[in-house]
């Protein structure tokens, strides 16, 4: 894998989203060619409902880490998620980093 996040989401969709694992492969690909989780670049790849399901889980765990920084932003609208995005949304990331 290219970017530690990507090990990072493998490890949290794992933990968290049974439903999901069967398409890590597929998301992981496009996370690592396009930079990023893009809804249009996933849908290539993946059923639309599985785009659904993930940017779901992605904006309940941006939500999380905006309440333990005491940060208000708002979620991010459709599936649109740099890598930057990413990072800030999983903060063990830079615990994988430093590894």
């Amino acid at each position: 894998m290219q970017y530690p996040i990507s090990r990072v989401i493998v490890q949290r969709l794992c933990d968290d989203r049974e439903d999901l694992v069967p398409y890590l492969n597929r998301i992981i690909d496009s996370l690592e060619r396009h930079g990023g989780l893009y809804q249009a670049k996933l849908a290539e790849v993946v059923p639309l409902d599985v785009i659904d399901e993930l940017h779901d889980w992605l904006k309940s765990h941006w939500a999380s880490t905006n309440a333990k920084q005491g940060v208000q932003t708002p979620p991010f609208a459709g599936l649109e998620a740099g890598l930057e995005l990413l990072e800030r949304i999983f903060p063990e990331y830079v615990d994988e980093r430093v590894r």
